[in-house]
Parts: structure tokens; sequence; C-alpha cells
């Protein structure tokens, strides 16, 4: 079993993913996986198990609340935090996503290190599981 922290990020923008590449590139405890669109998340979840989700709402073809619900109805991944980002500016959104399960909601757009910040605490709670 390995210690790294596994991160599935289901993201369609390309650069979204390269900023999240870029930011953690050098952090050697973090294994990051990227997924484009809802049909690639679920492949690739059929073969792996995640420690966190970064999930975008705006996707092609499946929505990131199709995805959120899919997670948190299977008790395979109700366990997996699943933190949701997106563009959507509305209240109703983050309502949404939150009742659904997702640990946090955040608004696109925000700074890089905003961002960050805000999703450390989840991946540093997910380190210390890893390690105990």
């Amino acid at each position: 079993m390995s210690n790294k922290i596994s991160i599935l990020v289901i993201e369609d923008s390309e650069t979204s993913r390269l900023l999240i590449e870029l930011f953690w590139e050098n952090d050697k405890t973090m294994q990051l996986n990227f997924c484009s669109d809802g049909k690639s998340a679920y492949k690739w979840l059929k073969k792996f198990l995640p420690d966190i989700i970064l999930l975008d709402i705006m996707l092609p073809e499946i929505d990131g609340f199709q995805i959120l619900e899919y997670l948190k109805s299977s008790e395979k991944y109700r366990h997996i935090p699943v933190i949701v980002y997106s563009a959507c500016d509305g209240a109703d959104d983050a309502k949404k996503a939150l009742s659904i399960g997702a640990e946090m909601y955040i608004n696109k757009p925000i700074g890089v290190n905003q961002f960050f910040q805000k999703v450390s605490p989840i991946i540093e709670r997910m380190k210390l599981k890893k390690v105990s």
C-alpha cells in the first residue's frame, strides 16, 4: 500500500488541470490522476480508489452533480472526500453539492494560492490517515 495521497481530478479545462499539476508537481507525497469527463472518471474509478476527488461541476455529457450523486450513493466511494469547484455562480449549486455530500464547494474563478489554501487541510487530514 502506497503512502502517497491519490487525488482524482475530474476537470475538462486543460488550463485548470495544468495549474493543479504544476502546483503539486514537486510534492512526492501526491499521486495526481486526471479525467477530463465523467465517462473516463467512471472507467478510472472501476480500477482505482482515490483518497480525494476534485470535481468540476460543468463537464461534458455527465455533469459533476451526477458524478457526486453516484459517488455518495455507493458504499465503495461514499467515504472519499469530494471537493467540488465550479464557475457556476449560484448559492443553489453550493447548497446542492453540499447536500449530496461534497466536503467543500469552491467558486471559480479563484486564485491558485487561495484554492490550495482551502484544499490543503483536507489533504493534510488524508495524509495523517495514510500514515496511521
